[in-house]
């Protein structure tokens, strides 16, 4: 995978004015029998992960070069991320693609990100014919939701909604005694510090 690769097609998109106002990434579709289990129900395939959330990389840093008016919205599609009714093959590997979702923004926050993940139904059948015409409808409509995911007829969104913490008591450590605690930091003393406390 060359990253230049994505320059030279945004520059000619652009070149051909000719608006692009979706990006529908695919490389996390792979199907219901790709690859064989390590563990029952769990699927691991680094090369298929990488492979994902890379070109997702490459893909962000290369639009604002390209010479585009208004950012196209960034749909990424994939199979079997989610584990929504228990008893779907799931891939966590690809799942790495939701926190490049997560990320992408805040390096361009121009660009609009959304993930639909499915399970693929049987090729030709009413639920499959069904599927497409409902992920024809979220990459056409106006705005993403985010993160949602189709299992059979059902349309799931996830939402988050704020949540009262209690204060603590005045004096109260949030500290436990005796707690094994993980203190990371990238430079400086500052961990080395607080582990003196």
């Amino acid at each position: 995978m060359d990253p230049s690769h994505y320059d030279l097609l945004f520059q000619r998109l652009s070149g051909m004015g000719t608006p692009v106002g979706r990006i529908v990434h695919l490389s996390n579709i792979t199907g219901p029998n790709y690859p064989e289990p390590v563990s029952p129900g769990y699927y691991w395939d680094s090369e298929t992960a990488g492979a994902g959330v890379f070109s997702l990389f490459y893909l962000a840093e290369a639009l604002p070069r390209g010479g585009f008016a208004q950012l196209p919205r960034l749909i990424v599609l994939s199979d079997n991320i989610h584990d929504v009714v228990g008893n779907e093959p799931v891939y966590p590997l690809k799942a790495a693609v939701l926190g490049a979702l997560r990320f992408i923004p805040k390096q361009v926050p121009e660009l609009e990100c959304s993930s639909i993940d499915i399970h693929l139904p049987e090729p030709g059948s009413a639920l499959y014919r069904k599927l497409v015409h409902r992920l024809a409808g979220e990459v056409i409509a106006e705005n993403g939701h985010g993160v949602t995911v189709y299992r059979g007829t059902n349309r799931m969104v996830r939402t988050v909604e704020p949540a009262a913490l209690a204060a603590p008591e005045p004096g109260a450590s949030l500290l436990k005694p005796n707690g094994v605690y993980l203190i990371s930091n990238g430079a400086g003393n500052a961990g080395l510090l607080l582990a003196g406390l």
